[in-house]
């Protein structure tokens, strides 16, 4: 079995032996290497203005990253930082990135809005540094460029300036998401891959457990809920079947419905499929999946 993964490590195919010599195993390791889905980018505000206006609707903090333009070597080694994958992901799920372009004209809006976010926030005032703002509660932390260079050091220490992701406890369907949340509360999660509108077994489950108000009771204090869905009439956008479909090949599913029990840092606790009799004995195989692993560890 011949994986290819991308530069972050994440499998984009597999592959293994084909008849017809180098000419063909090459032809379809192109097409795989072909397919890969563009690596996502950080997404920044058009403007200082946008992103303040941003930050005001969505409640996400606003991540003011300034840098001189004559320091050159010190831009490198930032955008090496803020291209991270994981502080990308990071970025476009919980911040607004901001960056003015600096000089900025004098007496413009722009140069006006960051004097007044450097006032009010009491920001440095040199000309390389990178700020958190939350516009809400005018809380705010400095970032210093250099301390901030090693590989995930952004990502890491961003994330515990962050309040916790509010979370309801319902199903979601984001497994980048579900981790954050999983990390920020301290729950595990549970990973449903599911056939639901096809999957006899995953109907009976879901009616016979997901539904029930004991099991809504214990998910609600002590799980974060994943939907890995396979349906044969709902429609998906390429970009979810593609997730879907890595996930599955990730933790080797082979038929539905599967559930794997993951802890708050990602490692694997169990796996299970349809229990019989209710919530009671689902919720007690559960636990002991569970219990029986973290004490192992």
């Amino acid at each position: 079995t011949i994986l290819f993964l991308d530069t972050d490590g994440q499998e984009i195919g597999r592959s293994g032996y084909l008849r017809g010599g180098a000419k063909a195993w090459i032809d379809n390791a192109q097409k795989i290497i072909g397919k890969r889905p563009k690596p996502e980018v950080l997404k920044v505000a058009a403007s200082l203005a946008e992103g303040a206006k941003q930050a005001q609707s969505t409640g996400r903090p606003l991540f003011l990253l300034i840098r001189h333009p004559g320091k050159p070597a010190l831009k490198k080694a930032t955008d090496s930082a803020v291209n991270n994958r994981d502080f990308i992901k990071l970025a476009n799920s919980r911040l607004i990135i901001v960056e003015p372009k600096l000089p900025l004209k004098a007496d413009s809006s722009e140069q006006k809005l960051l004097a007044e976010l450097i006032k009010r926030f009491k920001l440095p005032d040199g000309p390389n540094f990178m700020a958190l703002l939350n516009l809400q509660d005018d809380t705010v932390t400095v970032y210093k460029p250099s301390a901030l260079l090693r590989p995930g050091a952004m990502t890491r220490v961003v994330r515990r300036a962050l309040p916790p992701i509010k979370y309801d406890g319902g199903w979601i369907e984001d497994f980048e998401l579900a981790q954050m949340i999983a990390a920020d509360h301290k729950r595990a999660m549970l990973l449903d891959f599911t056939g639901s509108d096809w999957c006899g077994w995953c109907i009976k489950l879901d009616k016979e457990v997901f539904s029930t108000e004991e099991f809504r009771k214990y998910a609600a204090k002590n799980l974060v809920l994943v939907k890995i869905d396979f349906p044969q009439k709902k429609q998906q956008s390429p970009e979810q079947k593609r997730k879907n479909n890595s996930l599955a090949r990730k933790f080797r599913i082979e038929g539905f419905p599967t559930l794997i029990i993951l802890s708050p840092n990602g490692k694997k606790l169990g796996q299970m499929g349809y229990q019989a009799g209710g919530p009671g004995p689902f919720l007690r195989k559960l636990n002991k999946l569970s219990r029986a692993k973290r004490i192992n560890r």
